[in-house]
C-alpha cells in the first residue's frame, strides 16, 4: 500500500498524517512531493530513504516538497539555547553540540528531523529529566531510518552515595525497553568516575 502527499507548505494536521504514516503496519512506501509529475526514478528530483522500525518501509521525499532544505545540519549552542525547527523531511544527518541544555529541548529538535539517518550528539546538560527512561525510549523510537548514532551526554547532578543506585536502576529499565534495545545501546556510566558526575552514551547495536 502506497501514500502519497502532495504539496510545498504543510498544516499540523499533515505532520500528524505524515508522523502516523511512519507507524502505520500496511504501507510499504510514502511519497512525498512537490507535484504529481515527481518520478520516483529521478535520483534529481527525489530522494529514498529505508524506514527500518518498527518495519521496513521506503520514503520518497521530492526536494521540493515542503521548502528546499539541507540534508546535513551542524549545531554548536550553549547556555540554554533552543533550536526551533517545523518538522524537516529532508534533513538525514544532525552534529549537535550543545551546552546547558534541559532534555526537552533534545526533544523537540530531534522531533523535528523524522528521517534522521545519521545522529551525532555530544554536550552537558541540566536537571534530572534526562534520567527519565521513558524520555529517552520516546526520542529514540520516533527516529525510524537511523542507521549511525553517537551520543555522549554528561550531567553533574548531586546523588553522593546514590550515584551507583541511579545508574543500575537507569540501565535496569532501559534494558526492559525492548525495541530501543535491539536497535540502541544506550547506556548510563560515571564520567570520570566522578561521584554525581553523569555520563549517557549510546552506539548503534550492530548485533
Amino acid at each position: 500500500m502506497t501514500l502519497s502527499l502532495t504539496g510545498s507548505k504543510l498544516t499540523p494536521t499533515g505532520h500528524k498524517m505524515i508522523e502516523t504514516s511512519f507507524c502505520h503496519p500496511s504501507l510499504q512506501r510514502i511519497i512525498l512531493s512537490n507535484t504529481n509529475q515527481t518520478h520516483l526514478s529521478s535520483p534529481e528530483t527525489i530522494q529514498r530513504v529505508k524506514l527500518i522500525f518498527p518495519s521496513i518501509k521506503f520514503v520518497y521525499v521530492s526536494n521540493g516538497f515542503h521548502d528546499n532544505c539541507p540534508h546535513h545540519v551542524r549545531y554548536k549552542v550553549g547556555n540554554s539555547v533552543p533550536i526551533h525547527l517545523t518538522p524537516q523531511y529532508h534533513v538525514r544527518s544532525l552534529d549537535l553540540d550543545f551546552n546547558n541544555w534541559r532534555v526537552h529541548l533534545l526533544e523537540e529538535l530531534l522531533d523535528s528531523l523524522p528521517l534522521l539517518i545519521s545522529l551525532k550528539v555530544k554536550g552537558c546538560g541540566q536537571t534530572p529529566g534526562w534520567f527519565s527512561v521513558l524520555r529517552w525510549d520516546k526520542m529514540l523510537q520516533n527516529l525510524k531510518a537511523l542507521q549511525q548514532v553517537n551520543i555522549d551526554i554528561y550531567i553533574c547532578y548531586p546523588s553522593g552515595a546514590g550515584t551507583k543506585d541511579r545508574i543500575e536502576k537507569f540501565n535496569t529499565a532501559v534494558a526492559q525497553k525492548t525495541e530501543t534495545c535491539k536497535r540502541i545501546n544506550l547506556t548510563l556510566g560515571m564520567k570520570n568516575n566522578l561521584l554525581g558526575c553523569f555520563q549517557f552514551s549510546a552506539l548503534l547495536n550492530i548485533n
